[in-house]
């Protein structure tokens, strides 16, 4: 999974926890089959692992269950994104607290979830169309007194180079 968007580069190594459901590759979502796809590097336990397999050719792939005992192999080797493959949902039960309070003591970033992400760039919108609001207004107002400056100046008979003539 190629990624444009430049700030990205920032977050990297990236390990994506992977939920899969009940177990089958049909119990995959869409993001789950990116983050496989995108992983140089898969890790998970012995059951999780053969659930995925479609998504493992040609990649570095190891089997623990122990959380340290991945930290431990991702730091072996350079990689920019790994996938750890839980069972269940990410967000409820499974081993993804355990697993991501690991990779965190290691300084590996995780990226957020798609709720959050919709969450930010939903309040991310709201504060940009405030500040539009704010510009649109703030702009209004200058090009009023814009127009009331040239009324006074009208009124007074002054023009910019006669004001400057008349000082002195």
């Amino acid at each position: 999974m190629k990624r444009k968007e430049a700030y990205m580069d920032d977050l990297r190594p990236i390990v994506y926890l992977v939920g899969i459901g009940m177990g089958g590759e049909d119990q995959l979502t869409g993001r789950a089959m990116d983050c496989l796809e995108a992983a140089q590097v898969v890790m998970g336990a012995d059951r999780m692992l053969d659930s995925v397999s479609a998504y493992t050719d040609k990649k570095r792939v190891f089997s623990a269950y122990k959380p340290s005992e991945m930290v431990q192999w991702l730091g072996s080797f350079r990689w920019d994104e790994a996938a750890l493959v839980l069972s269940g949902d990410t967000g409820f039960y499974s081993g993804a607290e355990a697993a991501a309070k690991a990779l965190k003591e290691q300084s590996f970033q995780k990226l957020p979830d798609l709720y959050a992400l919709k969450a930010e760039y939903k309040q991310l919108a709201e504060q940009k169309d405030q500040l539009q609001q704010q510009y649109t207004e703030a702009k209004r107002q200058m090009q009023e007194y814009g127009i009331i400056k040239q009324n006074v100046d009208g009124i007074l008979r002054t023009t910019p180079g006669k004001e400057q003539m008349q000082e002195r």
